[in-house]
Protein backbone atom coordinates (compact mmCIF):
# COMPACT_ATOMS: atom_id res chain seq x y z
CA UNK A 1 0.00 0.00 0.00
CA UNK A 2 1.34 3.19 -1.23
CA UNK A 3 1.43 6.29 1.52
CA UNK A 4 2.88 9.81 1.44
CA UNK A 5 4.73 10.60 4.75
CA UNK A 6 2.93 7.99 6.86
CA UNK A 7 -0.63 8.59 5.21
CA UNK A 8 -2.23 5.61 3.04
CA UNK A 9 -2.70 7.39 -0.57
CA UNK A 10 -4.49 5.82 -3.36
CA UNK A 11 -5.37 7.14 -6.74
CA UNK A 12 -9.25 7.21 -8.16
CA UNK A 13 -8.52 8.99 -11.23
CA UNK A 14 -11.08 10.57 -13.24
CA UNK A 15 -11.37 9.43 -16.99
CA UNK A 16 -9.10 11.43 -19.32
CA UNK A 17 -12.10 11.28 -21.18
CA UNK A 18 -13.40 14.06 -18.95
CA UNK A 19 -10.30 16.31 -18.58
CA UNK A 20 -12.14 18.60 -20.63
CA UNK A 21 -14.78 19.19 -18.07
CA UNK A 22 -12.92 17.96 -14.82
CA UNK A 23 -9.17 19.19 -16.34
CA UNK A 24 -9.24 20.85 -19.17
CA UNK A 25 -5.23 22.08 -18.83
CA UNK A 26 -1.37 21.54 -18.07
CA UNK A 27 -0.43 22.71 -14.89
CA UNK A 28 2.64 22.94 -12.76
CA UNK A 29 1.52 23.07 -9.58
CA UNK A 30 2.99 26.33 -7.55
CA UNK A 31 1.10 26.22 -4.10
CA UNK A 32 -1.49 24.10 -2.27
CA UNK A 33 -5.57 25.13 -1.21
CA UNK A 34 -6.87 23.81 1.59
CA UNK A 35 -11.07 23.33 1.41
CA UNK A 36 -13.56 21.56 3.90
CA UNK A 37 -16.09 19.63 2.03
CA UNK A 38 -19.02 20.54 4.01
CA UNK A 39 -20.49 17.04 3.70
CA UNK A 40 -19.79 13.73 5.75
CA UNK A 41 -18.86 11.47 3.18
CA UNK A 42 -15.47 9.45 2.95
CA UNK A 43 -13.02 10.39 0.62
CA UNK A 44 -13.89 7.71 -1.35
CA UNK A 45 -17.28 8.91 -2.20
CA UNK A 46 -16.35 12.00 -2.78
CA UNK A 47 -13.34 10.96 -5.51
CA UNK A 48 -16.22 8.84 -7.18
CA UNK A 49 -18.59 11.64 -7.09
CA UNK A 50 -16.40 14.20 -8.69
CA UNK A 51 -15.06 11.80 -11.03
CA UNK A 52 -18.64 10.55 -12.11
CA UNK A 53 -20.33 13.23 -12.57
CA UNK A 54 -20.26 16.29 -15.21
CA UNK A 55 -19.69 19.10 -13.68
CA UNK A 56 -17.27 21.54 -13.91
CA UNK A 57 -16.17 21.30 -10.77
CA UNK A 58 -13.27 19.15 -9.32
CA UNK A 59 -10.18 19.15 -6.96
CA UNK A 60 -6.92 16.68 -6.88
CA UNK A 61 -7.02 15.27 -3.53
CA UNK A 62 -9.85 14.03 -0.73
CA UNK A 63 -8.27 13.13 2.84
CA UNK A 64 -10.60 11.46 5.23
CA UNK A 65 -9.67 9.82 8.49
CA UNK A 66 -8.27 7.03 6.93
CA UNK A 67 -7.02 7.26 3.49
CA UNK A 68 -5.54 9.73 0.81
CA UNK A 69 -7.24 9.54 -2.58
CA UNK A 70 -6.10 11.44 -5.66
CA UNK A 71 -9.14 11.89 -8.32
CA UNK A 72 -7.26 14.83 -10.51
CA UNK A 73 -3.57 14.12 -11.89
CA UNK A 74 -1.10 16.57 -10.02
CA UNK A 75 0.21 18.10 -13.71
CA UNK A 76 -3.93 18.77 -14.83
CA UNK A 77 -5.45 21.87 -13.26
CA UNK A 78 -9.36 20.80 -11.33
CA UNK A 79 -11.74 24.05 -10.80
CA UNK A 80 -11.94 24.08 -6.90
CA UNK A 81 -11.21 27.75 -6.18
CA UNK A 82 -13.93 30.00 -8.33
CA UNK A 83 -11.51 32.55 -9.25
CA UNK A 84 -12.45 31.85 -12.94
CA UNK A 85 -10.83 29.81 -16.37
CA UNK A 86 -7.49 31.92 -15.58
CA UNK A 87 -8.13 32.43 -11.88
CA UNK A 88 -4.55 31.50 -10.38
CA UNK A 89 -5.84 29.56 -7.76
CA UNK A 90 -7.59 27.16 -10.59
CA UNK A 91 -4.62 27.29 -12.86
CA UNK A 92 -1.96 26.74 -10.40
CA UNK A 93 -2.64 25.24 -6.86
CA UNK A 94 -3.39 21.73 -6.43
CA UNK A 95 -7.04 21.05 -4.24
CA UNK A 96 -6.92 19.06 -0.90
CA UNK A 97 -10.87 18.87 0.13
CA UNK A 98 -10.74 17.70 4.25
CA UNK A 99 -13.52 15.67 4.89
CA UNK A 100 -16.02 15.11 7.55
CA UNK A 101 -16.17 18.82 7.87
CA UNK A 102 -20.36 19.10 8.71
CA UNK A 103 -20.41 17.12 11.73
CA UNK A 104 -17.13 17.30 12.95
CA UNK A 105 -16.31 15.02 15.44
CA UNK A 106 -13.09 12.62 15.92
CA UNK A 107 -13.24 11.11 12.72
CA UNK A 108 -13.00 15.32 11.07
CA UNK A 109 -10.13 15.70 13.78
CA UNK A 110 -8.24 12.90 12.39
CA UNK A 111 -8.99 13.45 8.80
CA UNK A 112 -7.18 17.09 9.14
CA UNK A 113 -4.23 15.28 11.41
CA UNK A 114 -3.67 13.22 7.85
CA UNK A 115 -4.54 16.54 5.87
CA UNK A 116 -1.30 18.23 8.01
CA UNK A 117 1.02 15.09 7.06
CA UNK A 118 -0.41 14.44 3.82
CA UNK A 119 -0.05 18.31 2.12
CA UNK A 120 3.73 18.29 3.77
CA UNK A 121 4.86 15.25 2.09
CA UNK A 122 2.75 16.52 -0.98
CA UNK A 123 5.08 19.67 -1.10
CA UNK A 124 7.95 18.00 -0.89
CA UNK A 125 7.20 15.49 -3.68
CA UNK A 126 6.11 18.52 -6.19
CA UNK A 127 8.95 20.80 -4.97
CA UNK A 128 6.76 23.48 -3.20
CA UNK A 129 8.11 24.59 -0.83
CA UNK A 130 5.34 25.16 2.17
CA UNK A 131 4.88 28.75 3.41
CA UNK A 132 2.20 30.74 4.26
CA UNK A 133 2.55 32.14 0.69
CA UNK A 134 1.75 28.60 -0.55
CA UNK A 135 0.07 26.72 1.82
CA UNK A 136 -3.84 28.96 1.02
CA UNK A 137 -7.15 28.70 1.57
CA UNK A 138 -9.88 28.75 -0.66
CA UNK A 139 -10.90 31.76 0.76
CA UNK A 140 -7.84 33.41 -0.41
CA UNK A 141 -8.74 33.08 -4.09
CA UNK A 142 -12.33 33.87 -4.22
CA UNK A 143 -14.12 35.10 -0.54
CA UNK A 144 -15.91 31.67 -0.04
CA UNK A 145 -16.30 30.90 3.30
CA UNK A 146 -14.25 27.91 3.15
CA UNK A 147 -12.43 25.52 4.52
CA UNK A 148 -15.80 26.49 6.71
CA UNK A 149 -14.70 24.42 9.84
CA UNK A 150 -11.79 25.87 10.24
CA UNK A 151 -12.47 29.41 10.03
CA UNK A 152 -15.41 29.16 11.96
CA UNK A 153 -13.04 28.29 14.88
CA UNK A 154 -10.53 30.93 13.84
CA UNK A 155 -7.80 28.16 13.47
CA UNK A 156 -6.60 28.88 10.17
CA UNK A 157 -3.16 30.23 11.15
CA UNK A 158 -2.76 27.40 13.24
CA UNK A 159 -3.53 24.71 10.65
CA UNK A 160 -1.36 27.01 8.18
CA UNK A 161 1.75 26.61 10.28
CA UNK A 162 1.14 23.06 10.97
CA UNK A 163 1.37 22.00 7.68
CA UNK A 164 4.82 24.40 7.11
CA UNK A 165 5.98 22.99 10.54
CA UNK A 166 5.82 19.40 9.42
CA UNK A 167 7.25 20.29 6.19
CA UNK A 168 10.35 21.59 7.66
CA UNK A 169 10.68 18.54 9.94
CA UNK A 170 10.36 16.14 6.81
CA UNK A 171 13.21 18.34 5.30
CA UNK A 172 15.18 18.51 8.39
CA UNK A 173 15.39 14.67 8.54
CA UNK A 174 15.96 14.38 4.79
CA UNK A 175 18.93 17.29 5.57
CA UNK A 176 20.70 15.13 8.69
CA UNK A 177 20.80 11.81 6.20
CA UNK A 178 24.38 10.37 6.23
CA UNK A 179 25.97 11.50 3.57
CA UNK A 180 27.23 7.60 2.89
CA UNK A 181 23.60 7.17 2.21
CA UNK A 182 22.80 10.13 0.00
CA UNK A 183 24.91 8.76 -2.78
CA UNK A 184 23.53 7.88 -6.22
CA UNK A 185 23.45 4.27 -7.20
CA UNK A 186 21.27 2.69 -9.59
CA UNK A 187 20.45 -0.76 -10.71
CA UNK A 188 22.41 -1.89 -13.37
CA UNK A 189 20.51 -5.32 -14.32
CA UNK A 190 17.02 -5.55 -14.81
CA UNK A 191 15.15 -5.51 -11.54
CA UNK A 192 12.04 -6.49 -13.31
CA UNK A 193 9.48 -5.34 -11.29
CA UNK A 194 10.32 -2.05 -9.04
CA UNK A 195 7.62 0.29 -6.70
CA UNK A 196 8.39 4.45 -7.28
CA UNK A 197 9.50 5.70 -3.46
CA UNK A 198 8.81 8.95 -5.18
CA UNK A 199 6.57 10.66 -7.27
CA UNK A 200 7.82 9.97 -10.91
CA UNK A 201 7.68 10.98 -14.12
CA UNK A 202 7.88 8.74 -17.33
CA UNK A 203 9.58 9.49 -20.76
CA UNK A 204 10.64 9.14 -24.25
CA UNK A 205 14.06 8.76 -23.97
CA UNK A 206 17.00 8.14 -22.27
CA UNK A 207 17.31 11.62 -22.11
CA UNK A 208 15.12 13.24 -19.41
CA UNK A 209 14.84 16.34 -20.26
CA UNK A 210 11.22 18.47 -20.02
CA UNK A 211 10.35 18.10 -24.25
CA UNK A 212 10.50 14.24 -23.61
CA UNK A 213 8.92 13.85 -20.40
CA UNK A 214 5.17 12.60 -22.40
CA UNK A 215 4.61 9.35 -20.31
CA UNK A 216 2.84 10.67 -17.57
CA UNK A 217 3.74 11.47 -13.98
CA UNK A 218 3.14 8.62 -11.43
CA UNK A 219 2.58 8.87 -7.40
CA UNK A 220 4.51 7.09 -4.90
CA UNK A 221 4.00 3.65 -4.71
CA UNK A 222 3.47 2.63 -8.28
CA UNK A 223 4.34 -0.12 -9.41
CA UNK A 224 6.20 -1.00 -13.14
CA UNK A 225 7.09 -3.81 -14.97
CA UNK A 226 10.55 -3.15 -16.65
CA UNK A 227 11.56 -5.17 -19.51
CA UNK A 228 14.84 -3.61 -20.67
CA UNK A 229 17.71 -1.52 -19.65
CA UNK A 230 19.54 1.31 -21.16
CA UNK A 231 22.03 4.20 -20.68
CA UNK A 232 22.45 7.87 -21.47
CA UNK A 233 25.45 8.95 -23.18
CA UNK A 234 26.93 9.47 -19.87
CA UNK A 235 26.68 6.11 -18.59
CA UNK A 236 23.50 6.72 -16.50
CA UNK A 237 21.15 3.39 -16.13
CA UNK A 238 17.52 3.76 -17.14
CA UNK A 239 14.74 1.65 -16.75
CA UNK A 240 12.62 0.69 -19.88
CA UNK A 241 9.03 0.01 -18.72
CA UNK A 242 6.71 -2.48 -20.31
CA UNK A 243 4.61 0.83 -21.86
CA UNK A 244 8.36 1.43 -23.91
CA UNK A 245 8.59 4.87 -21.29
CA UNK A 246 12.08 5.35 -19.63
CA UNK A 247 11.85 5.33 -15.64
CA UNK A 248 14.84 6.58 -13.37
CA UNK A 249 16.53 3.09 -12.37
CA UNK A 250 18.20 5.59 -9.19
CA UNK A 251 17.42 3.14 -6.27
CA UNK A 252 16.58 6.43 -4.07
CA UNK A 253 13.65 7.09 -6.03
CA UNK A 254 12.57 3.51 -7.09
CA UNK A 255 12.43 -0.44 -5.20
CA UNK A 256 12.69 -3.55 -6.45
CA UNK A 257 10.07 -6.18 -5.69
Amino acid sequence: MATVNGVTFKQNLVSSSKYRIKAPNAMKAKKITIHNTYNDATAQNETDYCKNNNNEVSFHVAVDDREAIQVVPFNRNAWHCGDGANGFGNRNTIGVEICYSKSGGSKYTKSEQNTIKYVAGLCVEQGIIATKDTIKKHQDWSGKYCPHRILAEKRWPAMQQAIIDEYNRIKSSKSHTPASSSKNTYYTENPRKVKTLVQCDLYNSVDFTTKNKTGGTYPVGTIFTITGMAKTKGGTPRLKTKSGYYLTANKKFVKKI
